[in-house]
């Protein structure tokens, strides 16, 4: 999955989180993490999807010289 930034980036470039949840149980499937960019395209590989089992997929964005500024987006994700 890409993370397309299409805002200026900021100086301290920022950090991407990502959290992949079964809805069933709320158990984490898959998380990732990059620490530190300044790219506006970063790549997050999400794994371990089960078959049948649809799953909430968060990504959170922030800046590194904001804390503050951060973007969260949901959605959600299934494996036939």
């Amino acid at each position: 999955m890409k993370v397309l930034t299409s805002s200026k980036m900021p100086s301290g470039g920022i950090g991407v989180d990502m959290v992949v949840k079964k809805d069933s149980d709320g158990t984490t499937v898959c998380s990732s993490s990059i620490s530190s960019s300044k790219s506006n395209t970063n790549t997050l590989t999400i794994t371990n999807l089960t078959g049948g089992s649809i799953c909430t997929v968060n990504v959170t964005v922030r800046s590194l010289s904001k804390p503050a500024n951060t973007l969260t987006r949901t959605f959600k994700i299934a494996r036939k």
